[in-house]
């Protein structure tokens, strides 16, 4: 019984340990790409395919992890079966026990022992895994203080009804006397009146050394938070005033951190604009100098994205999706500056193209002079403010 009892437990441990590494491969992408999925928020095309795929790798996972408890199940059971079955001939045959009385006994054991076994591991793991939910559930049922067209979380796919929608946009944008620090560096401000204006359709470059803000600008612009005092504007209309949906689907940003979805290539692409055709798709992975490399594999635009793409690959998907989408704004921070010099030429020269597409209005955050060369407008930033 005891045997039983240690085999149980040790199983049972190995189930859910696979089980909560494999299935937290699945977790780990919108805690990882929140920026990028709050910036396609959008786009419920791509959320559906998104939810889809990781629904599809939930089931696959636990799918393995049912077949390989039914294997572990037959090889206990067929030991425990064996080593059984020699006591009992053993017994019955000096006749030390009746069959009726062994085979009862056996049977006691054998359900004592499984139970024994996986109680002993609910138990261990029942605080915890209540803890773990009670996270999990505080976090859906959270009101979102940006997205206030949606009650929590859960309807975060839903696109917002609340909130003004502009007919046209010109694109000029403006920081004015913003006061900013990060939640968890409430003391530390990284605005304090600070004003900034991006007009119409210019190439406005960010310079500056590290920590002066350059990045948080791009952040507020995208409305990933509001400022603590002050406002920011599209064409004289404060972000809080505007439709939250609508909003994310004019301001379209490349970053510096390489951000994929799992998924095809086409998935990946597409995500910058529902119903958009293979041809639209196609011809934005043309222009960001990704159609080549994307040939060559075997499966060309059907690719799972993975570890075989490089950086620079990576980066010119991002810029394919943002060429799909063309929106009227256009934020780039630091979008080569992860890359080896090849690859910074390549993608360079795609946001070259991206750029010359249309007139619009684009903020580029920068340390390389190759980023900011071809820029309307260089403003310095120091200490959080524009300096120069």
């Amino acid at each position: 019984m005891v045997v039983g009892t240690l085999d149980g437990h040790n199983l049972s441990n190995l189930h859910v340990g696979w089980v909560r590494d494999q299935v937290g491969l699945v977790g780990q992408e919108p805690t990882l790409f929140a920026d990028t999925i709050a910036e396609n928020i959008a786009h419920d095309d791509f959320q559906t395919k998104v939810g889809k795929r990781g629904l599809q790798l939930l089931a696959k996972y636990l799918g393995l992890s049912e077949k390989s408890d039914y294997r572990a199940g037959i090889l206990v059971g067929a030991g425990f079966r064996f080593a059984q079955g020699v006591i009992f001939c053993s017994l019955v045959s000096k006749a030390t026990i009746l069959f009726e009385d062994m085979f009862m006994v056996i049977i006691c054991i054998m359900f004592s022992a499984m139970s024994l076994g996986v109680t002993s591991q609910n138990i261990a793991d029942s605080s915890r895994v209540q803890e773990a939910a009670r996270r999990v559930f505080d976090t859906l049922d959270r009101v979102s203080p940006i997205n206030a067209g949606t009650t929590s979380l859960r309807r975060l796919a839903s696109p917002t009804t609340t909130g003004k929608i502009l007919q046209s946009v010109k694109g000029d944008l403006e920081l004015r006397s913003v006061t900013f620090a990060y939640q968890n560096r409430k003391n530390t401000l990284i605005y304090k009146h600070y004003s900034l204006t991006i007009p119409s359709g210019k190439t406005v470059a960010l310079v500056g050394a590290s920590d002066c803000g350059k990045s948080t600008a791009i952040a507020l612009i995208e409305r990933f938070y509001d400022p603590w005092k002050g406002q920011v504007l599209l064409d004289g209309h404060d972000f809080r005033d505007l439709n939250f949906t609508w909003l994310c689907e004019h301001i379209s940003l490349v970053s510096q951190e390489l951000l994929l979805f799992m998924g095809t290539i086409t998935e990946n692409i597409a995500g910058g604009k529902p119903g958009a055709t293979r041809e639209d798709i196609v011809r934005a992975a043309q222009m960001a100098n990704a159609h080549d490399f994307i040939q060559a594999f075997p499966q060309q635009y059907d690719t799972s994205v993975g570890d075989r793409l490089s950086g620079g690959q990576k980066q010119r998907i991002a810029i394919a999706r943002a060429i799909l989408r063309d929106p009227e704004v256009l934020l780039l921070d630091e979008a080569t500056s992860e890359l080896d010099n090849e690859s910074e030429r390549i993608v360079q020269e795609s946001l070259d193209r991206l750029l010359a597409l249309k007139k619009r209005t684009t903020v580029v955050v920068a340390h390389r002079l190759t980023t900011i060369r071809n820029t309307d407008i260089i403003a310095v930033a120091h200490e959080g403010k524009i300096v120069e």
